[in-house]
């Protein structure tokens, strides 16, 4: 394999995925060393990004990795433990691995190398024991050489695999064919043993031992799936519980019910080319759009089932290409633990770091952009949230602090929270810091809640921060946390309870390319508002909406009213007195205010536009839609609509 531009981008992609893994898996060595299942990951990772290396030709990323495979192979020998001070050499070494790889794979000299080489060698010949430590077989210290059985009353099946003859990451493909099986049942043993495949050395075939409900065609053909296999033959060894044994080979049918190689399998695909699809999905919608209104006008039953059959495909279309755009927050997620254990480790404090909700999904935009605000976070809730191991102990709470970065979705939206139990933030605290520096005045103070003042942390450079670190204290960040989830469409809120901890939560949405919206007309601009913003359409006045009213027989609390064209900066037109509507916007923190806008012309699936950078400043606007007769509404962002008092009536 020769270092062109495809290659390589296939290097890069699945060298990022190994890494992680290997990180991940050192990270759990570190809270259980017993844990046999992460040491087998890290290995096999990174003996992996060691054959992908070096069909490549990194000759530096090949000769980290080696060293690397070598000690964790001591571990799996039982010559030595995964104490702290190893492990801590192994993350360094991951670290070491990335900028390894970006600068072999960019042409640039491996100048990092030289940096963990000889540290590598270092601990291979220290802190090994005088003798090596046999390792049982996976029958167990009582295993025997007679026939294998089934140990859970499931079917034991013995899948033979045959490799390519010109198949040279023979080990990687085995690794393949593994975890493929592994997703039938439980893998309880190989021919020959582990060891052997690992180190390349079995030749072309091998055989993986099974214990699975699941179809012997079902495994053939999961197996076959894999690239370079040449032959797969599946033998019933033990029929446990499940009936008599058969066997399987070539290209047999799988039976229903079960789980086949095609809703298993996974391809990469360019973000530019998911990108291109969105724009063309937002094409058919509009042009959806365009044809209803046409229907409508010409007054045809068959056109008007034409358009319903369209309206029916474009919403599967759109959910198909939505849900591919869309990837799980563990994938962002799993990249914190390191940080949150070198940053708490620097400063000198005891975290113990969990992450909840990881299968929920965003949009890539949505994940992509809240990486730096989440990492924030992060960092704020070690430097100011948790307290001092010393203080923590007069409080009467653990000595290790906890720290929980979660997702939830919550109707069209995902909410994303860091909270901790460290010493929470004092109000009275945050409004003396920012009288000090002349945001607020000192009277002023019973006119805001405790709410109202701890969203005082989100005005650019404010700090409490006492002193200013290398971690944070220089006031830049919250207000950054802020306006970067704005942009997207999203919104910030904190709760914080002195001594009990704090949590700062982001509500996202699922996806920014395609939304619902109500569009209303005013002084002579379509604009689009967010269906999810909209709380409720008044149509018995402004007055009686201002001064409270009922609905659904329970009555509601008056609301602020602000007129859309004074907002916009827009004339008043005589023609929008008739037609005016009260649109009631509900945001975050279920604070309700009403907008006075024109003729209300109805609810439509929207594509959203980005604005033009120089207009990204621009108040009360997130982007622009085009029409189904081609013209533009103007996207309102409720978030920014009322920065000012501008409109109030």
């Amino acid at each position: 394999m020769s270092d062109t531009p495809d290659y390589r981008e296939l290097f890069l992609a699945e060298s990022s995925d190994f890494i992680e893994a290997i990180t991940q898996g050192l990270l759990n060595l570190e809270r259980d060393p017993g844990d046999t299942n992460s040491l087998e990951s890290v290995f096999r990772g990174a003996h992996s990004l060691k054959g992908m290396a070096g069909a490549m030709a990194y000759s530096s990323t090949v000769e980290v990795t080696h060293r690397m495979e070598e000690l964790i192979g001591q571990i799996r020998s039982g010559q030595r433990t995964a104490d702290r001070a190893l492990l801590d050499l192994l993350l360094e070494v991951v670290d070491v691995l990335r900028l390894l790889i970006d600068d072999e794979s960019s042409g640039r000299p491996a100048a990092y190398a030289a940096m963990v080489l000889d540290r590598l060698a270092a601990a291979q010949t220290s802190g090994r024991r005088a003798g090596p430590v046999p390792i049982t077989s996976s029958g167990g210290p009582d295993a025997d050489d007679s026939e294998p059985h089934s140990r859970s009353g499931a079917p034991l099946v013995r899948v033979s695999v045959v490799l390519a003859e010109d198949c040279v990451l023979t080990a990687v493909r085995a690794y393949m064919v593994l975890q493929t099986l592994a997703g039938f049942g439980e893998v309880v043993g190989t021919e020959p043993d582990t060891l052997v495949i690992d180190d390349e050395s079995f030749g072309h075939e091998f055989a993986v031992l099974l214990e699975t409900p699941a179809d012997p065609a079902d495994l053939n053909r999961a197996a076959l799936g894999v690239t370079e296999v040449a032959r797969v033959d599946v033998t019933v060894v033990d029929a446990g519980g499940s009936g008599p044994a058969g066997e399987s080979g070539g290209d047999a049918e799988g039976g229903p019910g079960h789980l086949t190689i095609a809703e298993r399998q996974t391809v990469r695909v360019a973000v530019a080319h998911l990108d291109a699809l969105v724009d063309l999905v937002g094409e058919v919608v509009t042009i959806r759009s365009r044809l209803e209104r046409i229907a409508s006008e010409v007054g045809s039953r068959e056109l008007d089932a034409v358009v319903e059959d369209l309206e029916r495909v474009a919403r599967e279309l759109r959910h198909g290409v939505l849900r591919t755009r869309t990837v799980p927050v563990g994938n962002v997620f799993g990249r914190f633990a390191k940080v949150v254990r070198d940053l708490a480790r620097a400063l000198g404090k005891d975290v113990r770091f969990e992450t909840a909700g990881l299968d929920v999904e965003l949009d890539r935009i949505v994940l992509d952009e809240i990486g730096d605000p989440v990492l924030h976070l992060l960092r704020n809730s070690i430097d100011h949230g948790i307290e001092s191991a010393g203080l923590r102990h007069k409080r009467g709470k653990s000595a290790a602090a906890h720290i929980c970065l979660s997702a939830m979705r919550e109707r069209d939206a995902v909410r994303i929270s860091v909270s901790d139990d460290g010493g929470g933030i004092d109000p009275q605290k945050v409004w003396r810091k920012a009288v000090a520096q002349g945001l607020v005045r000192a009277d002023q103070r019973s006119a805001h809640t405790d709410a109202d003042v701890l969203n005082l942390v989100f005005v650019s450079g404010f700090s409490t921060a006492s002193e200013v670190s290398e971690v944070s204290g220089r006031g830049v960040g919250m207000d950054v946390v802020k306006a970067t989830v704005e942009r997207i469409g999203g919104s910030v809120s904190i709760q914080s309870a002195i001594g009990q901890g704090t949590s700062v939560d982001l509500l996202l949405p699922v996806s920014v390319a395609i939304v619902q919206a109500l569009l209303v007309c005013s002084s002579g601009q379509i604009f689009a508002f967010p269906l999810s913003a909209v709380d409720e359409v008044s149509s018995e006045g402004d007055e009686a909406t201002a001064a409270g009213h009922e609905r659904e027989g329970a009555p509601m609390p008056p609301v602020s009213l602000h007129r859309l064209d004074e907002l916009m900066g827009l004339p008043r037109l005589d023609a929008d007195a008739g037609s005016e509507r009260v649109l009631v916007l509900s945001d975050a923190h279920g604070v309700r205010r009403g907008v006075v806008t024109g003729e209300v012309l109805g609810r439509s699936e929207i594509v959203v536009k980005p604005i033009s950078r120089l207009f990204a400043h621009t108040r009360g606007v997130s982007g622009v839609a085009v029409l189904a007769d081609g013209g533009l509404a103007l996207v309102v962002d409720p978030r920014t609509l009322f920065a000012s008092g501008e409109g109030t009536r």
